[in-house]
């Protein structure tokens, strides 16, 4: 009850802001949901021009808009062309997929359902920007419904015909509005799944024969699905060259963007030349904006996220270790697949918006996978300790 509260009090905030700070009619969110009233219109003068508009693949160069409008739409036929009312039910629909996840993360963990809750439910950021007629939110909400049903599918061993259609369905419009979320997504499960047979193997000797084996056939197999995957988009994800050259464009265009512009310097159009950029980029996309690159309130905000980020990142390396993390993450499928995807995706992220507005927005589908997995690693950590207690205590006894 009280995240769902919390939810649509995050789309009546979204609103508010988004009407004082940029008036009705002058955001990327009004357009949405005026296209999306308009499309709606169409069902009740013509509901098979409606379907057809709604089914039939946009010749458009970017898909992200009309997908946005196209969803947009079922909520808008439900709240009565308002702003607030269509706002509050796309929140509440995408705080299934939130909920989901969390419930998935409770049924590992079930000692941690507070820190898991402050993670998926009630980090700040993505509340807001997770709440609102945006791309964000019908983003976030498909990584969540990818994630949840993977694991149904291939590590619980529950074959539904329904997590099979929200996978596939999240997958598709995942890869129709922001595909940069996807590859990083599917490189992680990927990773995890094979480290998750790799693990079950008992035999030390088979471990270290197949370990090269499928580091090999991770790497080629990986950048086949990459290939396969760019070359059924097409257009600006034709092919690695086309899409190195648009990152490099779109993050030139985002320092254009307002005054809160940032620039990690020059970017080569090449992989080891985007691979320099690797540490600072994922510094950026995880702590990034600082306060003293505070320029407005909603920076202010991220700031103070950002910090308590950190502060938590530092606690997680000191108390934790290095090389119990590494371990975790390696023998752990959970643990590797949160934090493989959020390193890859704030890479990706740090690298490319070159604005910190558009950061705080473009980041929130990382930031309920890092808080969770250093919430995990923590918890290890504490088991480890008390079960060295015990240990000793009873060595005390004897």
């Amino acid at each position: 009850i009280i995240g769902i509260a919390a939810k649509i009090l995050a789309a009546i905030a979204f609103c508010v802001v988004y009407n004082t700070f940029y008036g009705a009619g002058n955001s990327d969110s009004y357009w949405y949901f005026h296209g999306a009233v308009e499309l709606k219109n169409t069902l009740y003068i013509s509901p098979s021009s409606y379907f057809s508009k709604f089914f039939v693949q946009s010749v458009a160069s970017s898909l992200a808009i009309p997908t946005t409008i196209r969803l947009t739409s079922l909520f808008a036929i439900f709240g009565f062309n308002g702003f607030l009312t269509t706002t509050i039910l796309v929140s509440v629909a995408s705080f299934l997929a939130t909920w989901k996840f969390y419930l998935l993360l409770c049924e590992n963990y079930p000692k941690l359902k507070t820190e898991f809750a402050i993670a998926c439910l009630f980090i700040p950021s993505v509340l807001f920007w997770g709440s609102g007629i945006l791309k964000d939110t019908y983003t976030h909400a498909a990584a969540l419904s990818i994630f949840y049903c993977f694991y149904r599918l291939f590590i619980s061993k529950r074959f539904k015909f329904l997590y099979i259609l929200i996978l596939i369905v999240s997958i598709y419009v995942l890869a129709l509005i922001k595909p940069y979320i996807l590859f990083p997504l599917i490189f992680a499960l990927f990773v995890s799944y094979a480290f998750y047979i790799f693990n079950k193997l008992r035999s030390i000797l088979v471990r270290a024969i197949l370990f090269p084996v499928i580091s090999v056939m991770l790497f080629v197999s990986g950048s086949f699905i990459l290939d396969y995957s760019f070359s059924i988009m097409g257009g600006q994800y034709a092919d690695m060259d086309v899409v190195i050259g648009n990152l490099i464009t779109f993050k030139e265009a985002m320092k254009l963007e307002g005054n809160s512009s940032y620039d990690l310097g020059k970017v080569e159009k090449s992989i080891p030349g985007i691979l320099q950029k690797f540490p600072s980029a994922v510094v950026t996309g995880l702590n990034r904006p600082f306060f003293w690159e505070v320029k407005n309130l909603l920076m202010l905000m991220s700031s103070i996220e950002n910090l308590l980020l950190s502060l938590l990142i530092i606690f997680v390396i000191l108390f934790v270790g290095p090389w119990l993390i590494v371990k975790e993450i390696f023998s752990n499928q959970l643990v590797m697949v949160l934090m493989v995807f959020s390193i890859t995706f704030a890479f990706f992220v740090g690298l490319t918006s070159s604005n910190f507005g558009a950061l705080t927005r473009f980041k929130i589908p990382l930031v309920p996978f890092f808080f969770s997995g250093l919430f995990i690693l923590i918890n290890h950590k504490i088991m480890q300790i008390k079960k060295y207690q015990v240990c000793n205590g009873l060595e005390e006894r004897l």
